[in-house]
């Protein structure tokens, strides 16, 4: 039996743009990592016009390779949360809710621009799977806020996935099959690893940036709080976890 304490929720990507910051004070004051660490590369990033990007690991800072504007943009990626989450900021002892809140140190030169957060269900048997809710969506028994659009891939054996809303929703929701994710990924069978059932949504530009000074401003864990968005954005048909 599926229970909440099989639950867990993380932010699993994190995309921060600064004005007016140099570099060396945006690795050291808001990522907490030596400026030397990064190095300089080539790099671009999807509709923006930065050339070239400072990496240490899978942080990645975004910048200009001629000074013409003065803004940059930290893109943390899920390995790179991950990284953050269970490796640099346990060792200090500090949380990732603790590190995201310390932007607003910086409020008047920092924007999120995307926040992608996830429920993660490693129950045996999930409280529901992407297979399921696709069969409700057909049944037009499932809306996300307004919007009935859906689009499903993927099969039981390869991972089946369910998006709801069109790519361009800034806050485009996701449910997939992690656990057969993870096994193709890795090169091994879908049964050795542990169920995972993700529910991930994807906020973008102003959506982002609200999600973010909610839970930072708040007293809710961030899986209250996304479990209280869904709740609100699914008003016919309420996921069984909530």
């Amino acid at each position: 039996m599926a229970t909440r304490k099989g639950l867990i929720a993380v932010v699993d990507w994190l995309q921060i743009q600064t004005v007016g910051m140099e570099l060396k004070n945006i690795a050291r004051n808001i990522l907490g990592i030596p400026e030397e660490y990064f190095k300089l590369e080539k790099g671009r990033l999807q509709h923006y016009n930065y050339d070239c990007c400072y990496r240490f690991g899978d942080i990645r800072i975004y910048d200009y390779l001629e000074e013409v504007y003065t803004d940059k943009m930290i893109v943390l990626s899920g390995s790179a949360c991950e990284f953050l989450r269970e490796v640099w900021l346990k060792q200090k002892k500090l949380s990732f809710k603790t590190f995201m809140k310390n932007l607003l140190i910086f409020e008047d030169r920092v924007t999120i621009t995307r926040i992608d957060v996830a429920i993660d269900d490693f129950n045996q048997t999930p409280f529901f799977t992407p297979i399921q809710l696709t069969r409700i969506c057909k049944k037009k028994q499932f809306v996300y806020g307004r919007s009935t659009s859906y689009l499903p891939y993927g099969d039981k054996q390869t991972g089946s996935t369910l998006y709801l809303k069109p790519p361009s929703a800034d806050d485009r929701l996701k449910f997939y099959d992690k656990q057969a994710k993870l096994a193709k990924k890795q090169g091994i069978r879908k049964k050795d690893l542990s169920p995972q059932i993700r529910t991930e949504t994807l906020f973008r530009r102003e959506k982002a940036h609200h999600f973010f000074l909610t839970y930072v401003n708040g007293e809710k864990s961030l899986l209250e709080l996304f479990q209280g968005y869904l709740k609100v954005k699914h008003q016919r048909y309420h996921l069984s976890y909530l």
